[in-house]
């Protein structure tokens, strides 16, 4: 089976925890989704509409996988970052202060 290199989707923030996202198919919206992943994700609303396109870069998702779990499972949960993960980019980023860019 191959993955849809293209799709509309509508993706929901997450009431549950801040910086969740759910990713589903704008055709489909919510109704295919497994009860138990309703409940865990709260009170969906949703944030934007967007075709995602194998090119399409995001900040916190791989448009890719995004796809791929399209296809397979019908949505796609973005957590939130971590607390280390962000610590992590920060550290990277330090060493750039005070520096000159040519």
């Amino acid at each position: 089976m191959s993955i849809q290199t293209e799709r509309d989707c509508a993706i929901y923030r997450c009431s549950c925890k801040d910086g969740m996202y759910l990713y589903v198919d704008q055709k489909d919206g919510l109704n295919n989704l497994p009860e138990t992943l309703i409940k865990r994700i709260g009170q969906p609303e949703l944030a934007m509409t967007l075709v995602i396109s194998r090119e399409t870069r995001l900040a916190n998702a791989n448009a890719e996988i995004i796809l791929a779990a399209l296809d397979t499972q019908g949505f796609y949960l973005q957590m939130p970052p971590s607390h280390s993960d962000y610590m992590q980019e920060v550290n990277k980023n330090n060493h750039l202060l005070g520096k000159e860019t040519s």
